[in-house]
């Protein structure tokens, strides 16, 4: 098999874990544990702190990242190129598995995939214990969730497959959403360069309602009786059957993890781009005057306004003072909060510290392409070809771009930050390895800033600063050294991304050159977000 097919099945399937992951809450409940892999501000290594007590398991200990704590157990890295241990933490003196994985991801419902050097993918047990073993054709598997696994074969086929390696649906679909509490998946075929199907299933494969992207986009599964989907630019709520529940308002690109409903409430948003909170009978309880709202699934909400966030219920009164930079839940009444650019307390919802110490880093779960591929399992195969170059992934990805669009927006973006035309790598992990330690690097500050001597030309440069543009406000440093020629071409890069139809000609001629920009809309005002709203600002006032 040749390296292309499988750097296309990485970058497949990782895009469906965009498309899948429905909100950050939803992250933490089936990924975190009592236990999160953390590092103290001042010391090297890697910890192991339990998040209800405050107390470490152990202090300074691995030298890599250690992968989720699931069901009291982890994987680490030896050391670079050395394979995973598997250790529990009620007893770290030695690792379980005899023998290190090639790969290895976290455990749900007592089992997780790996894979040994050279071999195929197994499912081993909280013993290591192997209990089935996964068909050669299959190379990627996820973790496991509600007793399933969405795996993919060398020819981009999903399918499920049971704790036990038993195949409960045959890879036949592009996609395949993971299989929610209600016990329902949603399976994607393409029907043409434009057009998708989609259907709600069960593991059985019955069908209980189909449609296409004409209709309907999905933006969650089929959680608590219902499936958010967005038809055009607004947000409809449907049950497996297909019988529309209620509208939700307005859909902001980027906004997906937001969506679902828990203790009868959702989110909704309005043409301003502000997100408030509703019913789901549709009555609003909260008006829209944030920027953007994630469910803790409790009843309460964390919310950001003016570039802070804290925690809000139902009503609107302030759990948490809007204070922090972010809040990521990790546990049942547990947050990681982060002050700052790299400290981190543990915290419970009344705002007590949990922690006893300032932290650096913590192993937190998020809807990113980095945090997907540190997930994923491969079958390591032998180089054969060099990778495909920045055109063809861009291609490739374009079918998504109609029906999935903010896995191809995730897809692009990791386009333009990390690929090399013709880059070669010994094998799927090195490529992996390359994509998580550049986006570590790119995540400062600093490797934000650019200047007019960085500039190799027009289109590299505003390839490299669109994800910037879309994701926070600019800074002086952003900007300087550009002239007005660079400025307006950043500036109209925003409305690019959103398919304007541009007036001017050159700026038509600019932008088309791009595969992702697609002209279809005279005005996309009501879809920009309050960034992307600042951003055009700041520029414009710097022309």
């Amino acid at each position: 098999m040749k390296m292309r097919n499988i750097f296309y099945s990485l970058l497949a399937v990782a895009g469906i874990a965009m498309f899948a992951s429905c909100n950050q809450s939803e992250g933490a409940d089936q990924a975190f544990d009592t236990y999160l892999p953390v590092k103290v501000a001042g010391e090297k290594n890697w910890s192991i702190l339990n998040v209800t007590t405050g107390e470490f398991v152990c202090r300074d200990e691995f030298k890599n990242k250690p992968k989720l704590v699931s069901e009291d157990l982890f994987f680490v890295e030896k050391d670079k190129g050395r394979g995973y241990e598997c250790y529990n933490v009620h007893d770290l003196s030695r690792s379980i598995n005899s023998e290190p994985y090639y790969s290895a991801t976290y455990f749900g419902n007592g089992v997780s995939p790996v894979v040994y050097m050279d071999t195929t993918i197994i499912i081993v047990n909280k013993k290591c214990e192997e209990k089935g073993a996964l068909p050669h054709n299959i190379i990627s598997a996820q973790p496991f969730k509600n007793g399933f696994s969405v795996v993919y074969t060398d020819e981009l086929e999903a399918g499920l497959v049971d704790t036990l390696g038993h195949m409960v649906i045959r890879p036949q679909f592009e996609v395949i959403m993971p299989v929610t509490d209600d016990g329902f998946a949603v399976t994607c075929k393409k029907m043409n360069d434009s057009i998708y199907s989609y259907s709600i299933i069960d593991t059985t494969l019955t069908k209980y309602y189909s449609f296409t992207s004409e209709k309907y986009d999905p933006i969650t599964g089929v959680e608590n009786g219902a499936m958010a989907v967005r038809k055009d630019h607004k947000v409809v709520y449907i049950d497996k059957d297909g019988n529309r529940l209620f509208d939700a308002g307005e859909y902001i690109r980027g906004t997906s993890m937001c969506y679902g409903i828990y203790e009868h409430m959702t989110v909704y948003a309005s043409e301003t781009g502000k997100m408030g909170v509703m019913t789901d009978q549709g009555e609003k309880l909260i008006r829209d005057k944030y920027e953007l709202i994630i469910p803790l699934k409790n009843g309460n909400f964390i919310a950001y306004q003016n570039d802070k966030c804290g925690v809000i219920d139902k009503d609107d009164n302030k759990i948490l003072p809007f204070e922090y930079q972010d809040i990521t839940k990790v546990a049942d009444n547990r947050l990681v909060v982060r002050e700052g650019s790299n400290k981190y307390y543990i915290i419970d919802e009344k705002g007590n510290e949990i922690s006893k110490e300032t932290l650096s880093a913590v192993a937190l779960y998020d809807n990113t392409l980095k945090s997907f591929l540190s997930s994923l399992i491969m079958v390591k195969k032998p180089t054969e070809s060099s990778l495909p170059s920045v055109d063809e992934i861009r291609k490739f990805f374009s079918a998504y771009s109609t029906s999935l669009e903010d896995i191809a927006n995730q897809i692009e973006e990791w386009e333009r930050m990390f690929m090399e035309e013709n880059e070669i790598y010994d094998n799927v992990e090195q490529a992996v390895d390359n994509v998580i330690n550049r986006s570590e690097a790119l995540s400062s500050n600093s490797q934000n800033n650019y200047s007019a001597n960085n500039i190799q030309d027009d289109h590299s440069f505003v390839m490299e600063m669109l994800p910037t543009l879309q994701s926070r406000q600019l800074t002086e440093n952003d900007i300087r050294g550009l002239d007005g020629h660079m400025l307006r071409l950043l500036r109209n890069s925003i409305f690019a991304a959103h398919s304007y139809i541009f007036k001017s000609p050159d700026l038509m001629d600019f932008f088309s050159r791009y595969s992702w920009y697609t002209p279809r809309y005279e005005d996309v005002s009501s879809s920009l977000s309050s960034v992307e709203k600042h951003n055009i600002n700041f520029i414009k006032s710097r022309e």
